[in-house]
C-alpha cells in the first residue's frame, strides 16, 4: 500500500471513528455515568481499536490509540469536576468508569505486543496515558467517596457526644456504659444496609472501609473530651472498644475492621496498664506517639505520666 493510500486509509478510518463516537456523545456529556453507559462506551473503544490492529497499519492504530485517549480524557474531566454534590449513582458510575479502563488498559497493552507489524515502544506513550488516566480514576474515586461520608458522620453525631458524656468511673453498670456504641451500631446498620442496596458490592465495601476508619478516628477525637477515668472505668472502655470491633467484623465481613481500630485498642491497652514501666510492652509496634501516650495517661486518676 502506497503512502498516499495509507494516508487515505486512517482518514476514512479516523472519520468512521469519529461518528460512531458521536453515537455516545450523550453519553460523555452526562455527568453522571451510568454502569450500563460504560460497558457499552468501552466496548465501542475496544472494538475500534481491535479492528485498527486488523487493518495492519500502524498510522490507523496509532491514530485510534490518540482518539481513544482523548476521548477518555475529556470524560474523566467533565466526572470529576461535575458537581460538588456526590450521588450513590456517581459513585456506581465512576467505579464502572475504573474497571472498564483497567480492562481496556490491559487489552491494549497485549493486543500491542501481539502484533508483529507494530514497531516496539510506537505506543508506550499512548498507553502510559491511559495509565496515568486509571490512576487518577482511583485518586478521584476515594475523594468521591470520602465527600460522600462526609455527608453521612453528621448522622453519627449523637452518638459520639453520648460517648463523650460517659462516665468511666468505679460503677459497674454494662448496660449504661454501652449506650453510646448500641445507638451507634444501630445508626451505623440502618446506613449502611441502604448503602448496600443501592451500590455495587465493590463501591459499598470501599465505601464502608472508608467509613469505619473515618468513625475509630472521630471516636479518637471525641477522647479529648471524655473526662478522667478510674481504673475499672479503662477496663470498661477497652471492653468497649474490643465489642464495638467485634460487631462491626461481623456486619461487615468484606473488610479489615480490626485495622481501623488499631490505634483505639492500643489505646486502650495504655489505659490499662498497671504502671508506666509497663509502656514498654507496646513501643515496637504502637501506633501512638510518646506526646500521645502522655496526653492518654492524664485521663487516668492514679497515674501520673
Amino acid at each position: 500500500m502506497t503512502s498516499v493510500e495509507m494516508r487515505r486509509l486512517e482518514e476514512v478510518y479516523v472519520e468512521l471513528m469519529t461518528r460512531l463516537l458521536e453515537g455516545v456523545s450523550n453519553e460523555t456529556k452526562n455527568p453522571i455515568m451510568t454502569t450500563n453507559g460504560a460497558d457499552e462506551i468501552f466496548f465501542i473503544l475496544k472494538t475500534c481499536l481491535s479492528r485498527a490492529l486488523k487493518s495492519g497499519a500502524c498510522r490507523v492504530v496509532k491514530s485510534t490509540f490518540e482518539i481513544i485517549v482523548h476521548f477518555l480524557k475529556e470524560k474523566a474531566r467533565v466526572m470529576f469536576y461535575a458537581s460538588e454534590k456526590v450521588e450513590q449513582s456517581s459513585l456506581n458510575g465512576l467505579n464502572s468508569f475504573r474497571t472498564c479502563l483497567i480492562a481496556l488498559v490491559e487489552y491494549a497493552m497485549m493486543t500491542a505486543r501481539q502484533y508483529m507489524f507494530i514497531p516496539e515502544n510506537l505506543f508506550d506513550r499512548d498507553i502510559k496515558s491511559l495509565e496515568a488516566l486509571q490512576t487518577d480514576a482511583d485518586k478521584e474515586f476515594i475523594k468521591m467517596i470520602d465527600k460522600y461520608n462526609q455527608g453521612i458522620l453528621p448522622k453519627f453525631e449523637q452518638s459520639f457526644n453520648s460517648f463523650a458524656t460517659t462516665s468511666y468511673d468505679e460503677v459497674d453498670n454494662t448496660e449504661t456504659e454501652r449506650i453510646w456504641m448500641l445507638r451507634l451500631l444501630k445508626t451505623l446498620q440502618k446506613e449502611l444496609c441502604s448503602l448496600k442496596m443501592s451500590l455495587s458490592p465493590l463501591v459499598f465495601a470501599s465505601l464502608a472501609d472508608r467509613l469505619i476508619l473515618r468513625v475509630a478516628e472521630k471516636i479518637e477525637e471525641t477522647m479529648a473530651r471524655l473526662k478522667i477515668m478510674s481504673r475499672h472505668g479503662c477496663l470498661n472502655f477497652e471492653q468497649d472498644i474490643r465489642f464495638l470491633t467485634h460487631q462491626l467484623c461481623d456486619m461487615l465481613p468484606m473488610i479489615q475492621v480490626r485495622s481501623k481500630f488499631t490505634r483505639l485498642l492500643q489505646i486502650a491497652f495504655v489505659l490499662n496498664v498497671e504502671s508506666i514501666e509497663d509502656l514498654s510492652l507496646v513501643e515496637d509496634d504502637n501506633l501512638l506517639t510518646s506526646s500521645e501516650i502522655h496526653n492518654i495517661l492524664r485521663l487516668r486518676v492514679d497515674i501520673v505520666p
